[in-house]
């Protein structure tokens, strides 16, 4: 009698001891997010440092507590509508704030609620 051959699936493959990998595949750049659109008034993100007040009008008057209102307020309008920090030296915030202010408590703010940095442009949008 001769020999049955053996049916495949009886061979076995030898495996590497090791995985083979391949080289991660390019992913697609993601598109940058949509800046949001600058607010049409910046009165109501400005009343949003009323808390402030003291702190920003009176310079023998204690910095404000982190976290608090203030920081808070400031934090909401860096967030929403930084460029209306660009009005605070047009004077919007000395009339918001019925007194002068005085800008170096406002550049100070930062500093007071938790070393945030302010980054904003002042340049109007281009069209």
């Amino acid at each position: 009698m001769a020999a049955m051959p053996q049916p495949l699936a009886a061979w076995s493959l030898r495996c590497f001891p090791f995985p083979i990998f391949s080289p991660p595949t390019p992913r697609a750049p993601t598109p940058p997010t949509p800046s949001k659109p600058p607010p049409k008034e910046c009165l109501p993100w400005l009343m949003e440092l009323n808390p402030c007040k003291d702190f920003l009008t009176n310079l023998t008057a204690p910095a404000p507590p982190f976290p608090g209102k203030c920081c808070d307020g400031f934090k909401s309008l860096y967030d929403n509508a930084p460029i209306c920090l660009c009005r605070i030296a047009g004077g919007d915030l000395s009339e918001v704030m019925s007194a002068k202010v005085d800008f170096g408590q406002f550049f100070n703010l930062p500093v007071v609620c938790n070393n945030m940095l302010i980054e904003a442009s002042c340049d109007e949008p281009s069209s």
